[in-house]
């Protein structure tokens, strides 16, 4: 898809070297020049700290019901 000049996101969990779980966002762009793909840009971004909430707000959600 890349190569076909679509943009590409993906979502990654890992665990670190201290043995903690870790999130991480990549992005993938397309460099077009002339409607052809000569590479790509690559963006990573940490979103350990947004993925806990979202995971402690989907634990306390559960134990409302």
């Amino acid at each position: 898809a890349l190569w076909r000049g679509e943009t590409l996101h993906i979502h990654r969990d890992a665990v670190d070297a201290a043995g903690r779980r870790v999130y991480g966002l990549a992005t993938y762009i397309p460099d077009i020049v002339d409607g052809d793909v000569r590479g790509f840009l690559v963006m990573n971004l940490d979103v350990t700290p947004m993925k806990e909430a979202e995971l402690r707000l989907t634990e306390m959600n559960a134990e409302r019901r």
